[in-house]
């Protein structure tokens, strides 16, 4: 323990050789809380700029990056329905030749039928899809509305459904 007071001056011996004071001491005016409080905001205000700026690159980036993916995307689903556009092209056409010899060498009967064949494929196919996405739907409908039931029974002791019978008998 030291023989001085606690409020006594602190000794020159804490101050470098020369008698100045070390650096960051309170006649320190080189640090950045001794500048004017004008270029301080400044400063502040250059690097706000600078983070907004780097946001609005960062953000343009990853714009372009999502353009470049959906261009490449379209291009892909362009070539895909080309290549399947194609494909029904030449199926149709060996369908219309396999029937006009079947036919007995009638061009226009083998390409009415294999039409026909066609479309009909088309219509059958959009059929199902439509049938099968409906009764989908609606077992995913009726499921979201069981499980809501059965919450309400565990909850109160009974469901929407039960409540509106009994409030039928009671008028």
């Amino acid at each position: 323990m030291s023989d001085r007071p606690p409020n006594a001056e602190k000794p020159t011996s804490d101050y470098s050789p020369g008698g100045a004071p070390p650096a960051g001491g309170p006649e320190d005016t080189s640090g950045p809380d001794s500048r004017p409080l004008g270029q301080a905001w400044e400063e502040l205000l250059e690097y706000l700029s600078h983070y907004v700026h780097a946001l609005g690159d960062l953000y343009r980036l990853k714009g372009r990056k999502l353009l470049l993916r959906l261009q490449l995307e379209i291009l892909a689903i362009l070539i895909a329905a080309g290549a399947i556009f194609v494909a029904v092209i030449l199926i149709g056409m060996g369908l219309a030749q396999g029937f006009t010899v079947a036919f007995g060498n009638t061009p226009w009967l083998g390409n009415l039928t294999a039409g026909l064949v066609l479309l009909g494929c088309v219509s059958l196919g959009l059929f199902l899809r439509t049938n099968l996405s409906r009764k989908a739907s609606r077992e995913r409908v009726m499921k979201k509305y069981e499980l809501r039931k059965q919450q309400q029974r565990a909850k109160f002791g009974r469901d929407v459904t039960e409540a509106a019978g009994d409030r039928d008998q009671r008028n």
